[in-house]
């Protein structure tokens, strides 16, 4: 008997990935592994694909679901990694558009909707080419935090790494933790710059979590904070 087996679709939400029985097989109809992942796969086909990749070709700070070519903002790309079923990746595209339409290599996302909520395992890679301010302009109530690290569940350490980022003008006022960074989690920043931000506690990057969670800085530098 043949039957035709179709790839689950690796996008973020897919109700096919993770979510099966294996009723004791071990393999799929390929006779690759089951449980590749989190869980097994619903149907025949068991992904062996990598991780999930974003690519943000948008430096607006938008959220207008229009996900075309040029439009796909690093909030988008967060709120899409969120519904995904597994670790997610969000790079950069080598050609960016602009607030002015243009299209450039690199460049500057000025945070207007609040802080970037991150609440499930995640990479961003800045390649050295993206800063995002916060919008702090040395007076108290402008400007928000930029990253807010937590998945809310103390029984879960999710992994959020951050690579090749300027992250400046944080705020998380002078009640809040971490102007730039405020993290429940295990964190890892890489190769990036915090600077010119603000908090009542740890006005570059506030560490606030169970015990069991670690933060790792390397090869950064956190400044004027």
């Amino acid at each position: 008997l043949i039957t035709r087996h179709i790839a689950s679709l690796r996008r973020a939400g897919s109700q096919a990935l993770n979510n099966g029985t294996a009723n004791g097989l071990a393999n799929d109809q390929r006779g690759q592994a089951r449980n590749d992942g989190n869980g097994v796969d619903i149907g025949a086909y068991e992904d062996q694909s990598p991780n999930y990749f974003l690519e943000v070709d948008n430096l607006v700070d938008e959220d207008d679901t229009d996900y075309s070519s040029g439009d796909l903002s690093l909030r988008e790309a967060i709120k899409l990694a969120k519904s995904s079923l597994i670790p997610d990746t969000i790079n950069f595209a080598s050609s960016l558009k602009d607030p002015l339409g243009n299209w450039v290599g690199s460049g500057t996302i000025d945070m207007t909707l609040g802080e970037f909520g991150i609440t499930d395992s995640l990479t961003i890679n800045g390649d050295g080419r993206i800063t995002i301010d916060g919008g702090y302009t040395g007076t108290a109530g402008t400007g928000s935090r930029i990253f807010n690290i937590d998945d809310l569940d103390n029984s879960n350490d999710i992994t959020v790494t951050l690579n090749g980022l300027t992250l400046q003008k944080g705020n998380a006022g002078a009640a809040g933790f971490g102007g730039a960074i405020k993290s429940s989690e295990n964190l890892n920043l890489n190769d990036s710059i915090i600077k010119d931000s603000t908090a009542g506690w740890g006005g570059g990057i506030a560490v606030w979590g169970p015990s069991t969670t670690s933060t790792i800085i390397s090869n950064s530098i956190i400044s004027g904070n």
